[in-house]
This record gives structure tokens, C-alpha cells and sequence, in this order.
């Protein structure tokens, strides 16, 4: 998988879990040195009503940020046809 940036650096990512049914999946990119990862916080910590950002998009389109509020925590979506909870 090749994982291209806004600034124009690209890099490589693997696959290291997926569900298809629901187009979702978890990469590990290989990130150059040039490039500063943001911090990312302890899934711990998070409580209610704390803001979040959700960065990417499953179609491939480019800049992509999805903003919003911690809702819950703790509970299980049942994803239907997929027969996948998560």
C-alpha cells in the first residue's frame, strides 16, 4: 500500500488487520524520518464529551477530517450483514 501525503511525500504501509465488510482497516506505515507523527492519546483517558478527529477517508479522496464529540464509551455496534461487532 503507498501512502501519499498533502506536502508530497510518500510511504508504504501494510495491512495488519481488516474487515472488509465494513471497510475498515489497520495499517502500519513506514514512515520516513523527514516525517513528525502527531501524538496520539491514551484511549484510556478519554472521557465524554472530550472533542475528537477522525483523519483519512476510506475513498481514497485526500485531506480528509472528521470532526466531533465523545459520545460513549465502552459500547459494542453491532455491524449487521457484516456480523461484526466492534
Amino acid at each position: 500500500i503507498k501512502i501519499s501525503f498533502l506536502d508530497g511525500h510518500e510511504c508504504t504501509a501494510a495491512v495488519i488487520a481488516a474487515a472488509r465488510q465494513i471497510d475498515m482497516a489497520l495499517l502500519k506505515i513506514n514512515i520516513p524520518t523527514a516525517l513528525t507523527p502527531l501524538p496520539l492519546a491514551d484511549a484510556h483517558l478519554l472521557r465524554v464529551g472530550q472533542f475528537a478527529l477522525a483523519v483519512g477517508h476510506p475513498r481514497g479522496q485526500i485531506g480528509f477530517v472528521s470532526a466531533g464529540i465523545i459520545s460513549s464509551l465502552g459500547k459494542w455496534l453491532w455491524t449487521g450483514e457484516a456480523g461484526l461487532w466492534m
